[in-house]
């Protein structure tokens, strides 16, 4: 599948490519490990949300502004923000761990 705005290979990332729908087939969880994924409303690059987001029994989906509505974390800043540092550690020991705070941010780039 080719587009004008998005060549390939960067086409297999758009919605409703057959890349995507190979890689989702049968979910992309198998059943042992717990995941987390953690998500941006603000992120343009992994998108529409519901792609960056595991469904599975054994899953956990942290979309930040739900959690904290003053994050304004993007794609690149996901990498620098505290919120994020905090539900990860949390998804990493959750027993050991304070429940994530939330903290105003706003993307540096």
């Amino acid at each position: 599948m080719n587009h004008p705005l998005a060549p390939a290979p960067k086409t297999e990332l758009l919605v409703g490519s057959s890349f995507n729908a190979t890689l989702g087939a049968g979910g992309v969880a198998v059943p042992g490990p717990r995941y987390t994924t953690i998500a941006s409303r603000y992120d343009t690059v992994a998108w529409p949300l519901d792609n960056t987001l595991i469904t599975a029994p054994n899953a956990t989906k942290v979309v930040l502004q739900d959690h904290c509505w003053s994050d304004f974390s993007d794609h690149v800043n996901l990498a620098f923000d505290p919120n994020v540092v905090g539900w990860t550690l949390h998804a990493l020991d959750p027993g050991h761990t304070r429940a994530p705070s939330c903290r105003a941010f706003v993307p540096y780039f």
